[in-house]
């Protein structure tokens, strides 16, 4: 999703502002600018005497990590050498665009055309190939969107075939703001929009009882949502006959419960460009022929390229399944173990509808089609693996699925390098189960097909985020608004951060810790 400016940064360093050809008129960037800002970012910072840059190793494949005697072992391939690095502590920030999704493509091995991930697909030249005529982009997310549009841009022959059994298209709305904000980001960075989703991360406040506990409050949200899903249809308002199937990629569902996925629109000419150029597909595949894609209702694309916009796999496959079970990490539900974690799950699940009436009556149809052939993510916090409360020598950062990840990977590296140096402690592993279990049961209520991950927080960055500040009791450190107002309305900017820091430095860097972001 684009990043706005003042929200791609850290708290310890400013981003420059960007050329001015290099920023639209709602304040967003170009991505470059993101990537040299992270570079002079990695150059800026030494600890030991070596900078963030020198330690980078590029190209590295890990092929599996384990435990073995008390330390990490990670195996993997770098210029085609094998590797073994041994480590006391180990933080997995490999994020969720490790293994790409793909679709079930029988007969692909018949096809004759290319078939490209999202992934691959900057790098491909596909749409440079004057063989490929005729292009075929499944998904219905912002990867397929961008994909579209760009075989639009070279003159080819467009199709876009969104599943009918999953999810339905995502929901798109305009960067632009309005108000006091330049975009919809800095809007979706603000307190006052997590205070309208129903969170398990929100403080007990007068606000927050109001808006999620009383029928006027509550009336108020969805008249909040109400507005903000009428926007992501205005394109299909005047539901006049098109022979495209273009009302196709109208989103069914109210954009609260993010069913799917949301996106930015920022390209002026997208929607026309897209009505007037691509044909839009419903269905399954049944099959590929050599040069087209037979649905299930029999219908055929002549395609000779495939593009596949249909995400990642939320999973994290260096760990083998037993270690993905101890550390609470996706894997196949046959564990012995699952029946334990269902039942905790139910019992929340039951707990989390009679804490937010606004989850009891989800949209039928969309909760009716799980996606998730794995278990969910189980890490306290998001970050910390149950079994290792004892001996805190590994956590996981970036498994979590965010609009913006600046802020969130901030604090979470803040809760995780306490976690690992000891200063931060789990609860009992009972009360640490019924932790795990409320978030999985709430995400799956809060956000459907999106939740069955139990890592999905498009609504709920800052909370959560807030959440782990409140653990680490440096959430009074934050620079906001003294103003209640103010605080509501403004958005969280990383810059806030940086007392944060400076007062997690002074906090648990005592004399002898191990902190990784003591500067020496």
């Amino acid at each position: 999703m684009p990043i706005g400016l003042g929200m791609a940064e850290f708290s310890d360093q400013p981003m420059p502002r960007p050329p001015e050809r290099g920023i639209t008129s709602d304040e967003f960037m170009e991505a470059k600018y993101v990537t040299e800002y992270l570079e002079e970012y990695m150059k800026d910072h030494t600890y030991d005497g070596k900078t963030m840059l020198d330690r980078l190793w590029l190209n590295f494949k890990v092929d599996s990590a384990e435990k073995r005697a008390g330390k990490w072992k990670v195996f993997g391939t770098h210029r085609s050498q094998q590797h073994t690095l041994s480590s006391s502590k180990l933080v997995v920030a490999t994020g969720l665009t490790s293994v790409p999704q793909m679709p079930t493509l029988p007969g692909r091995e018949i096809y004759q055309g290319v078939v490209v991930h999202q992934e691959a697909f900057g790098s491909s030249q596909v749409l440079a190939s004057e063989e490929v005529q005729s292009v075929t982009v499944i998904g219905g997310a912002k990867s397929a969107a961008d994909m579209v549009y760009a075989a639009i841009k070279a003159g080819k022959q467009v199709n876009w075939l969104i599943r009918r059994s999953g999810s339905g298209p995502a929901a798109f709305v305009s960067g632009k703001g309005s108000g006091k904000y330049n975009n919809s980001a800095e809007l979706g960075a603000t307190r006052f929009l997590g205070s309208m989703s129903p969170s398990i991360f929100l403080p007990n406040t007068w606000w927050t009882w109001f808006v999620q506990r009383t029928w006027l409050g509550m009336w108020a949200a969805s008249k909040v949502w109400s507005i903000a899903t009428a926007k992501s249809r205005a394109v299909f308002a005047d539901d006049k006959d098109r022979e495209k199937g273009f009302e196709l990629l109208k989103p069914s569902v109210n954009v609260s419960w993010a069913n799917d996925t949301l996106g930015l629109i920022l390209l002026e000419d997208f929607w026309s460009e897209v009505e007037k150029n691509v044909q839009v597909y419903c269905g399954d595949i049944e099959q590929l022929d050599e040069h087209a894609i037979k649905l299930q209702d029999g219908t055929s694309i002549p395609s000779d390229a495939i593009l596949c916009g249909t995400g990642w796999m939320k999973a994290h496959f260096v760990f083998d399944h037993e270690e993905a079970i101890r550390l609470g990490l996706p894997h196949d539900p046959s564990a012995e173990a699952e029946p334990h974690w269902r039942l905790l799950e139910a019992r929340q699940d039951e707990k989390v509808m009679q804490e937010f009436p606004m989850l009891r009556s989800p949209p039928i149809p969309a909760f009716q089609k799980p996606k998730r052939t794995l278990t969910p993510y189980r890490l306290y916090n998001l970050i910390a693996p149950i079994e290792e409360r004892d001996d805190h020598s590994i956590a996981f950062v970036g498994c979590i699925q965010v609009p913006n990840a600046f802020r969130p990977a901030e604090i979470q590296a803040l809760w995780a390098t306490a976690f690992l140096d000891g200063h931060v402690s789990l609860p009992p592993k009972d009360e640490a189960e019924e932790k795990v279990a409320r978030m999985v049961a709430w995400n799956r209520r809060r956000y459907l097909n999106n939740g069955a991950s139990g890592i999905y927080l498009h609504y709920d960055v800052v909370g959560y985020t807030d959440m782990l500040l409140r653990d680490l009791e440096l959430a009074q450190y934050e620079n906001r608004p003294q103003n209640w107002l103010a605080d509501l309305m403004d958005p969280a900017y990383p810059r806030g951060l940086r007392p944060v820091r400076e007062a997690f430095m002074a906090k648990y860097n005592q004399e002898g810790s191990n902190s990784a972001l003591k500067d020496k």
